[in-house]
């Protein structure tokens, strides 16, 4: 599992968070290990978006429905995607729960979908 911070040089603010392996890892990983690195990815949410321990299940929920329907999801002024990305000779593809503040333009940009009114979510919607 691996852990990653992506900075801004200018500002020092973070630009994206996430968790990952490499894809041949998760794809063929048992149950648990795929648990794992969602539910690292949603405590690394959970800390970085100011949320408390209440909405841990909920960010889980949001990247089991990335990894499931293959979508982003903007929320709370953030996206939640699952990433693959490889290498240039198409070898060694790595796949990245990440979360990333996100603006009203990259909503509109990128079409994300609230997840807070996703009819297909995994979980019912934190009140």
């Amino acid at each position: 599992m691996t852990i990653t911070a992506a900075v801004e040089n200018e500002s020092g603010k973070v630009m994206n968070l996430g968790c990952g392996s490499s894809y041949e890892e998760f794809a063929n990983g048992s149950a648990d290990f795929q648990y794992n690195i969602m539910f690292t990815s949603a405590i690394l949410a959970m800390v970085a978006g100011g949320y408390d321990d209440d909405a841990l299940e909920y960010l889980y929920y949001i990247f089991f429905d990335s990894a499931k329907y293959d979508e982003s999801f903007f929320y709370n002024n953030s996206v939640y995607m699952m990433n693959l990305s490889s290498a240039n000779d198409g070898t060694d593809a790595a796949l990245l729960f990440m979360m990333s503040p996100c603006k009203d333009e990259i909503l509109k940009e990128w079409e994300l979908t609230d997840y807070s009114s996703y009819e297909n979510a995994s979980v019912l919607i934190l009140e």
